[in-house]
């Protein structure tokens, strides 16, 4: 079992990028493995413009997803077998 100390020596070594990632998806880590994260980038004194730098990268990195999957259109190659598949 990974103890408090583990997470502890793990995190000591991630960027702070990594842990407000950790923060950012908390409902994918355990409330300990929060807390650590949370201790962790207190103790670093990260400020504001840090975070808001991390908020409009998480943001860049969704209008890009958004605009790679929904908007762009369908090559020639996929409207073809969407359009056959679909008959099927």
């Amino acid at each position: 079992m990974i103890t408090r100390e583990d997470i502890e020596k793990k995190y000591l070594k991630l960027s702070n990028r990594q842990l407000l990632d950790i923060i950012d998806n908390k409902h994918q880590y355990t409330e300990i493995a929060v807390i650590v994260a949370l201790q962790e980038l207190s103790k670093r004194n990260i400020d504001e413009n840090e975070i808001k730098s991390y908020k409009e990268n998480q943001l860049k990195e969704v209008d890009s997803f958004i605009k790679k999957n929904i908007v762009d259109d369908l090559n020639f190659f996929q409207k073809n077998v969407f359009f056959f598949l679909w008959l099927d």
